[in-house]
Formats: C-alpha cells, sequence, structure tokens
C-alpha cells in the first residue's frame, strides 16, 4: 500500500513502523492462535483432529509471512523498515535498488531451482526458528500463568 511519508510525523522512521506493521500483523496472528490453543487445552477443552490441524496451519503460515515479509529485499516491508532505521546517506543509496526489487526477488526464487542448496530456505530457516522460539517461551509463558 502507498504511504505518503510526507505526512508522517517521524518520516523516514514513521515508514519503518508502518513497514513493520505487516510482518508484525502476522506474528500477532500467530500469537493469538497460540494462546487460544493453550487457554482452551488449560480449560480441559479437548483440542484435536481437524481444529489443531488448522490452528498449526494458521501458525505456520503466519511464522513463514512474518520471516518473508522482514526479509530486506524491496518490494518486501524488511526493505522499508531497513530503509527507515540507517544512516540517511546509506538509505539514500539502498533506495536505489528499489527499482530492481521485483527482479532480485524472482532472482532468489529461480536460484533455487539451478543452485544445489534452496538459498531461500538457507535465508529464511534461521528467521523461522527465532519466531518459533518465541512462540514456544510465549506458549510457556501462558501455560505457567494459567495452570495452578
Amino acid at each position: 500500500v502507498p504511504v505518503d511519508e510526507g505526512r508522517l510525523r517521524y518520516g523516514r522512521q514513521g515508514m519503518a513502523l508502518v513497514s513493520a506493521a505487516g510482518p508484525l500483523a502476522n506474528l500477532v496472528t500467530a500469537l493469538i492462535v497460540v494462546g487460544v490453543l493453550v487457554i482452551a487445552s488449560s480449560r480441559g477443552a479437548d483440542i484435536r483432529g481437524t481444529g489443531l490441524d488448522a490452528a498449526r496451519l494458521i501458525i505456520l503460515i503466519s511464522v513463514i509471512l512474518t520471516a518473508f515479509n522482514f526479509l530486506p529485499i524491496p518490494p518486501l516491508d524488511g526493505f522499508g523498515a531497513l530503509l527507515g532505521i540507517l544512516p540517511g546517506e546509506f538509505a539514500e543509496q539502498l533506495e536505489r535498488l528499489r527499482q530492481y526489487g521485483p527482479g532480485i526477488l524472482m532472482a532468489v526464487f529461480a536460484l533455487n531451482w539451478i543452485l544445489p542448496i534452496n538459498l531461500f530456505w538457507t535465508v529464511m530457516s534461521p528467521l523461522v526458528d527465532v519466531i518459533q522460539r518465541f512462540l514456544g517461551f510465549w506458549e510457556q509463558g501462558l501455560r505457567a500463568a494459567l495452570l495452578p
């Protein structure tokens, strides 16, 4: 969604916050679903089958979208967030890459078929692991708070 940086109170830093909002919304979705599962199971709900499978899928998709959108490749949100926190001269130089962003992104995906390694997942998996660990801590904290 196009945003006019000039209308933001904090300029480039405001754009970093706007860019971070999308991936953070995905993370919040995962946190909410984990929370619902923990609360339901702590209240004795029998969570199995299709409902649990759907919840796990929502969590997985949300985690992957969070990590993917935080990649600092234009047009992804991570690029906008990075521009907002870099010093002005570096941000201006990096901004020149924006026009090539879709091509860079397609090249990363295309390289997965050419290279013997999955470049995309090599970059993504550490991010996904960090997010999953965070969700695990969230789950443990909720369980500790809800159990007598």
